[in-house]
C-alpha cells in the first residue's frame, strides 16, 4: 500500500545522527536516510529548516520545550507537510504535545502501513489516523 500523495517531514532531531564521528551514515547537518525511506514507501518527503533541530527534549522548563516543539512542526507545516514522522521516542512525546495540529507518527508505523499492515497508533495528542484514513491508508477499524 504505497503511500502516494502524503506529504511527509521527516524529523531527525538534534541526536539521531550525532556524534558525527560515530554515527557516519548520514550528514547530521543535511540529513536524507529518512527521506530515502518515506520516498521508497511511496511518500512524498518534505525538505524544512528545522528538521535537524532540537526538539526541547532535554530542557527543563515545559514552556521553552514545547516552543521548540512548535518550532519544528510550523517549520514543517509551512513547508506543506501532511504530517512528520519521528524515531526518537523524545522527539515524539515532545512534538506530540506542541499542539499545532499536524499529526506526528514513528516511521516505523507508517513503515507497517505501506507493508499493508494497519499501524497502531497510542492515543497522543496529534492523532494521525484522521489524515491517514482520508487518505485511504488506514481502514476505518484501526
Amino acid at each position: 500500500r504505497p503511500l502516494t500523495g502524503l506529504k511527509v517531514a521527516a524529523y531527525y532531531g538534534c541526536l539521531l545522527l550525532r556524534p558525527e564521528r560515530e554515527m557516519e551514515f548520514d550528514d547530521p547537518e543535511s540529513p536524507s536516510i529518512l527521506h530515502g525511506l518515506l520516498g521508497a514507501l511511496g511518500a512524498e518527503p518534505v525538505d524544512y529548516p528545522l528538521q535537524a533541530d532540537c526538539c526541547g527534549a532535554f530542557v527543563a522548563l515545559r514552556d521553552d520545550r514545547l516552543d521548540a516543539a512548535g518550532r519544528v512542526l510550523r517549520s514543517a507545516a509551512a513547508a506543506g507537510a501532511d504530517l512528520v514522522v519521528t524515531s526518537c521516542p523524545s522527539c515524539n512525546y515532545n512534538l506530540d504535545r506542541a499542539r499545532t495540529g499536524l499529526p506526528v507518527a514513528y516511521f516505523t508505523q507508517l513503515l507497517a502501513i505501506a507493508l499493508g499492515l494497519d499501524g497502531r497508533f497510542s492515543e497522543g495528542m496529534s492523532d494521525p489516523r484522521p489524515l491517514l484514513r482520508a487518505r485511504s491508508l488506514l481502514s476505518e477499524v484501526t
